[in-house]
């Protein structure tokens, strides 16, 4: 594409959320250096606080290519989704959702499930738990599941 740093216009014009009116210092290039790169992966290493979220959406919204981002914490799972609604697909790992295949089963143990530690939504234990876990059928499985 050959973008250089006076070319680039503001984030909001490229497709970010309208916030985004202003590139940080760097950044600009930081895109443009990616967008001309003809590797398959990419690695920035740059301090915390230059946006790197910003610049490689932007990068994923202009090429239209799929994008991965892997994140250390949930609050930066959290905080991507909340700068960038429905952009982004949080998917977290099966302890983070509830199973519902447990409401059944364990209709009459909620207290015991409580008891042991248990404190998911309505007392279930996590989808890592559940009875697809260890091979069992379950009626959940599919759309209803709150980790499928």
């Amino acid at each position: 594409m050959g973008l250089e740093k006076a070319e680039l216009p503001p984030p909001n014009r490229l497709g970010a959320p309208a916030r985004f009116t202003r590139w940080r210092r760097g950044q600009d290039l930081c895109l443009s250096r990616l967008i001309q790169e003809e590797r398959r992966f990419e690695i920035e290493n740059v301090p915390t606080g230059v946006g790197k979220t910003l610049i490689y959406m932007t990068k994923a919204l202009l090429t239209g290519e799929r994008t991965a981002c892997l994140t250390s914490t949930k609050g930066l799972q959290d905080q991507i989704a909340r700068e960038f609604p429905g952009m982004v697909a949080d998917i977290r790992g099966k302890g983070n959702y509830p199973c519902y295949g447990y409401k059944d089963v364990f209709k009459g143990y909620r207290h015991l499930l409580l008891k042991a530690g248990r404190r998911f939504e309505g007392g279930l234990p996590s989808c890592e738990e559940g009875p697809c876990f260890s091979g069992e059928e379950c009626v959940y499985k599919g759309a209803r599941c709150a980790y499928l």
